[in-house]
């Protein structure tokens, strides 16, 4: 598991990229089977736990 950090100095904006094996778990928002699953902005699922997806855009479109 990998954790990236990326603060803007201008707009003291923050972002999180954490990344995590697939291990036969799929994407939460479109069911893909990937080797690597990315959680951004410790996004959380409404049952409560960090929602796993497998790329940014399904990250923006789970997020809606």
């Amino acid at each position: 598991m990998a954790v990236i950090e990326h603060g803007n100095p201008y707009t003291h904006a923050e972002a999180t990229r954490e990344s995590t094996a697939g291990n036969g778990r799929t994407c939460d928002w479109c069911g893909q089977a990937k080797r690597v699953l990315f959680n951004f902005n410790r996004q959380r699922r409404t049952g409560g736990g960090l929602a796993w997806v497998c790329n940014k855009g399904c990250s923006q479109s789970y997020a809606g």
